[in-house]
C-alpha cells in the first residue's frame, strides 16, 4: 500500500515513467483494485510499451473483471509464459471450450502455481475430491502455505463434511483468528452443523472487531447475517406455529367432542367444526410454504 502511495505521488509531481507505471499497475492489481491496474496497463498498451508484462497484466485485470474476451484477445498477443498458459486454461473453462482446456491442462507443470490452478478449476468444475488432493498433497511440501487448509475446508463444506470442514479451519484460525474468509466459513459450517443463531454469533463478532474502513467481502457479510438471521426468526417462528397447531387440534377436539354431546339430529355443528378445521390446517400449511 506504501508503494502505491508513493508511486501515485511520483506520478502527481511529474516523476512518471514506465518502470514506476508498471509498478503503479501491479501494487493496483494486488491490492484487488482491478479496474486501477486494468486502466494503468491499459494507459502503458495504448502509450506504445513494448514491455512484455503490459499485455499479461492487461489481460490478467480484464479477467479479474469478467471482461473475458478482451482477456483473450490481450493474452493471445502476450508473450509465451506460464502464467500466460494458466490464465488460457480459466479463460477456456469460462468459455466451455473442452478442447483447449484439455490443452492447456497438458503443459501444466508440477510446480505450486500451476498445481494451484489445477485446484481452482476442479472446484470451479464440481471436483472437490480431485482438489483437496492436489491441496493436500501441496500441503506436504509447503506446511507454511496454511492458507491452502481453507481451500481444504471450503471443499469439504461442499462435499457437506461440515465437521471435516471445520477441524481442517481451525488449523488456519489458530493463526489468524480475525481472516474474514475463515470465519465467514465457520460461520456457514455453524449454519449447516447448529443452527442460523450460531452462524450469525459468528459474524457480528467479526463486524464487531474489524474496521470501519476495511470492506473485504463486506457485501457476502451482510448476505450471510441476513440469512442467518432470517434463519433464526423462521425457526422461532415455526416453533410457535406448532405450539398455535397443537392448540388447534386441541380446540377442534374439544369442539367434535361437544357436538357429540349435543342431542341433535342436525349434523350442522360437526360439518361445522370440519370445516372449520380444514381451513385453519390449509391456512397454516400455506404459511409455512410462504416462510420456508
Amino acid at each position: 500500500t506504501s508503494l502505491f502511495i508513493f508511486r501515485e505521488f511520483n506520478r502527481n509531481a511529474g516523476k512518471s515513467n514506465e518502470e514506476s507505471d508498471l509498478w503503479l499497475a501491479y501494487c493496483a492489481f494486488h491490492l484487488g483494485d482491478y479496474k486501477k491496474a486494468y486502466e494503468e496497463y491499459k494507459t502503458l498498451r495504448d502509450g506504445g510499451s513494448t514491455h512484455p508484462e503490459v499485455l499479461l497484466g492487461l489481460a490478467c485485470a480484464s479477467f479479474f473483471l469478467g471482461m473475458y474476451k478482451e482477456s483473450s484477445a490481450a493474452a493471445e498477443k502476450a508473450p509465451p509464459s506460464s502464467l500466460k498458459n494458466r490464465l488460457s486454461f480459466h479463460l477456456a473453462h469460462k468459455f466451455g471450450d473442452e478442447k483447449s482446456l484439455m490443452s492447456f491442462h497438458q503443459q501444466l507443470q508440477d510446480v505450486v502455481e500451476d498445481q494451484l490452478s489445477l485446484a481452482s478449476i476442479h472446484y470451479l468444475r464440481s471436483h472437490y475430491q480431485e482438489a483437496i488432493d492436489i491441496y493436500k498433497r501441496i500441503l506436504l511440501d509447503n506446511r507454511e502455505h496454511l492458507a491452502l487448509n481453507v481451500y481444504v475446508a471450503l471443499c469439504y463444506y461442499k462435499l457437506d463434511y461440515f465437521d471435516v470442514s471445520q477441524e481442517v479451519l481451525a488449523v488456519y484460525l489458530a493463526h489468524y483468528p480475525d481472516s474474514v474468509t475463515a470465519t465467514n466459513l465457520k460461520a456457514c459450517n455453524h449454519y449447516k452443523l447448529y443452527n442460523g443463531k450460531a452462524a450469525e454469533a459468528e459474524l457480528r463478532s467479526l463486524r464487531e472487531t474489524a474496521s470501519p474502513s476495511f470492506q473485504y467481502a463486506s457485501e457476502i457479510i451482510r448476505h450471510n447475517l441476513a440469512r442467518f438471521f432470517v434463519s433464526s426468526c423462521l425457526a422461532s417462528i415455526n416453533s410457535r406455529m406448532s405450539v398455535v397447531a397443537r392448540s388447534c387440534r386441541s380446540f377442534s377436539e374439544a369442539a367434535t367432542a361437544l357436538c357429540k354431546s349435543c342431542h341433535r339430529s342436525s349434523t350442522f355443528y360437526p360439518k361445522l367444526v370440519s370445516t372449520w378445521s380444514s381451513t385453519i390446517s390449509d391456512k397454516m400449511t400455506s404459511l409455512k410454504r410462504m416462510l420456508s
